[in-house]
């Protein structure tokens, strides 16, 4: 059954109310925790609108519009143990409704109820089904199982009234229409008995006309006469639950509400993380900024993300609808490649992320760490080779820059190119050395949740590098590669003259020396041949010609790779001063050719 009603709100224009609703948005902030930019909520609203948001405004002429609403659940279950089986109840109703009010006066009611009830009533067990003077000689199984199942769906729409609003103080009494819809009861019952080969299990439906009365919807306060034109808030007595927002010259007031950063663990590509005080450059960062609408009229929000320290606006935005008392969360992902660093090459790990809607915005800040530096050592070498570089990049950048030369923890990678200089002794294979290449990065992007890794090579670590790039380096969830940088310290990307040389000498002495046989030009060239994709890693190389001969050759090169060796097909190529092909590994060429490569900022270089 329907009933329509007017609704009628009641007026005096010569008082001034509201109800003011405060919610403390933050606690404690640690020194990573978000921040608030002072500023205005918003910027250009209009006059009447503006009014409703000052302090100490005047009421506006305007209608009242907004929503009430209302909830109700109840819930009941029970179950019980008999001597043959068991009884079971459960019972739910769940009644809503939502009283839509225009500035006109109007008002309309939508009610909904969903009622739902369930009783079982089994026993089981087993009875003899043949019996002789020895007693019974066969048992079969049986059960019998009583259920009803009842749901009702029901509801109603109609014109409502009640809102009275006087003096100091606002108050409603809505009686909502009649919720009018069908009961559906099943009875289904389930007869089995194994001595008799019984079994049955029938059920039917029976149908009736249901209506429920809801309400009335009840809520009561005083006004604040410092937002007279803003009524909102939330009333919970027992099960019952009543939200109401109601305003005039209704505006929508948007604002952020909470700034988040997370990133992926690696190897795990799915789950987000919370960042907490750091992460590594390159990594995915997503950034989630909720938003909220705390006016009286739905509103359309653009979120921007800026990068503060250097003012940098990350590319894109998000955009969201909102109504009138909605929260949404937006999400941005943001590639952290290059933000351990300034454009010009200059250390720059402390970041700020601020969320912007309008005015309003919400700041968090973050470190980004310089990508992990792995290694690689080349011929008759190890990884002491390489213990001045961390301190290099110390100097460079801060502790936080970290080195893993390949070797220094052997439990994570021992590669065997010849322990020492002159070496005779049997040695790796570059295939065998790239797996245990394979085995540092994959450690040093565990232990420093590194998605991306630069490599620094020396001599036939170059190949090493190019071998593992080329056959054993998978793809990541990114679309990068996690070798972002190979920089290449005098690679015989050809081979060399002296292995040409040594190798047979040694052979002659009854000694076969894989890394060296792999470093021949005639081996070399096959290489080359076979070990040709990139992956979109960026290779670079320095090189010295100070010495005038290379083996048997008269090229100049640093004594063990000619220039053209070392250059190859390499496109950034950069010539060194140092004297030969060891000090290729000294301070002097990390500042001048490795820190100016592996220092790039967001901009992608300098």
């Amino acid at each position: 059954m329907t009933r329509v009603t007017n609704l009628r709100i009641n007026l005096s224009r010569k008082l001034i109310f509201s109800l003011l609703i405060s919610v403390s948005l933050f606690g404690n902030l640690s020194a990573f925790a978000q921040t608030r930019r002072p500023a205005p909520r918003k910027a250009a609203v209009p006059p009447s609108a503006a009014a409703a948001q000052k302090p100490g405004a005047k009421s506006c002429d305007g209608g009242w519009s907004g929503t009430i609403t209302y909830s109700k659940t109840q819930n009941q279950n029970e179950h019980r143990k008999t001597p043959t089986g068991y009884q079971s109840s459960s019972s739910s109703f769940r009644a809503t409704a939502e009283v839509n009010v225009n500035e006109d006066g109007s008002a309309r009611a939508s009610v909904r109820v969903k009622v739902s009830s369930s009783t079982e009533d089994v026993k089981e067990g087993s009875e003899c089904c043949m019996i002789s003077l020895a007693g019974c000689t066969r048992k079969g199984g049986f059960k019998s199982a009583d259920v009803i199942k009842t749901e009702t769906n029901a509801e109603a729409a109609s014109t409502v009234r009640g809102v009275t609003i006087s003096g100091e103080t606002f108050s409603a009494n809505i009686s909502v229409p009649e919720a009018v819809g069908q009961t559906v009861r099943t009875i289904q019952t389930v007869r089995k008995r194994e001595c008799d080969n019984v079994n049955q299990d029938v059920s039917h439906d029976q149908k009736a006309a249901a209506s429920y009365m809801v309400g009335p919807i009840q809520i009561s306060g005083k006004v604040d006469p410092q937002n007279p034109n803003v009524i909102r808030g939330t009333k919970t007595d027992g099960d019952v639950t009543v939200s109401y927002n109601l305003a005039r010259c209704a505006a929508p007031d948007i604002k952020l509400s909470d700034l988040s950063l997370d990133h992926h663990v690696y190897p795990d590509a799915v789950a987000w993380h919370e960042v907490g005080s750091e992460t590594i450059d390159g990594n995915l960062v997503r950034i989630r900024a909720k938003v909220r609408n705390d006016g009286a009229a739905p509103g359309y929000a653009t979120v921007k993300f800026t990068e503060t320290s250097e003012n940098i606006q990350l590319p894109g935005q998000s955009s969201v609808a909102l109504k009138p008392g909605e929260e949404r969360e937006v999400e941005y992902e943001w590639d952290t490649s290059g933000f351990a660093w300034t454009n010009d090459g200059k250390p720059r790990s402390s970041r700020r992320i601020r969320a912007e809607v309008g005015n309003d915005s919400l700041t968090e800040e973050l470190k980004v760490i310089p990508k992990p530096v792995i290694l690689v050592h080349g011929l008759w070498s190890n990884a002491a080779a390489w213990s001045p570089y961390q301190g290099f990049l110390n100097e460079a950048h801060s502790f936080a820059w970290k080195a893993f030369p390949v070797g220094a923890d052997p439990a994570h990678g021992l590669m065997n190119t010849g322990y020492f200089f002159g070496n005779n002794q049997p040695t790796n294979s570059i295939f065998e050395n790239a797996r245990e290449l394979g085995k540092q990065i994959e450690f040093t992007r565990e232990t420093m949740n590194a998605w991306h890794v630069d490599v620094v090579a020396h001599s036939m670590g170059g190949l090493i590098s190019r071998f593992y790039i080329h056959f054993l380096m998978k793809d990541t969830f990114d679309g990068k590669p996690a070798v972002t940088h190979l920089a290449m310290l005098g690679t015989p990307n050809m081979g060399s003259p002296w292995a040409d040389i040594m190798f047979e000498k040694y052979r002659n002495m009854g000694h076969h020396v894989e890394a060296l046989r792999e470093l021949k030009t005639d081996v070399c060239r096959t290489f080359n041949q076979q070990v040709t994709n990139r992956k979109g890693v960026k290779f670079s190389i320095t090189y010295t010609d100070r010495i005038p001969a290379t083996g048997n050759t008269l090229e100049a090169g640093d004594g063990v790779v000619s220039k053209s060796s070392a250059i190859w097909q390499i496109t950034d190529v950069s010539r060194s001063d140092s004297l030969d092909h060891t000090s290729l590994t000294g301070r002097e060429d990390f500042l001048r050719f490795i820190y100016p490569r592996l220092a790039v900022g967001p901009g992608g270089g300098r």
